[in-house]
């Protein structure tokens, strides 16, 4: 670079893109039920760590309780 004192090198990892599935074994959900486990199977040739993955799950009702380990509140989602 001219004029450029200083240089930083910096190294990106590209990952591809996962296959997603979602599936419930009952799809009907009331309100007075208790809490729903979410989970999550990402299928890829390379992942990413744990620390470096987005939400997975998101949205009223749904709460993040350790990485890649959530649960659908239904009364809390209305």
């Amino acid at each position: 670079m001219s004029g450029c004192s200083n240089q930083s090198v910096l190294t990106v990892e590209i990952y591809a893109l996962p296959t997603v599935t979602f599936s419930m074994t009952n799809p009907v959900v009331c309100i007075e039920q208790s809490g729903i486990q979410l989970s999550t199977k990402v299928s890829a040739s390379k992942q990413p760590s744990t620390s470096q993955r987005a939400k997975v799950f998101s949205g009223t009702g749904v709460v993040d309780q350790t990485p890649l380990d959530y649960v659908f509140q239904p009364r809390t989602a209305g």
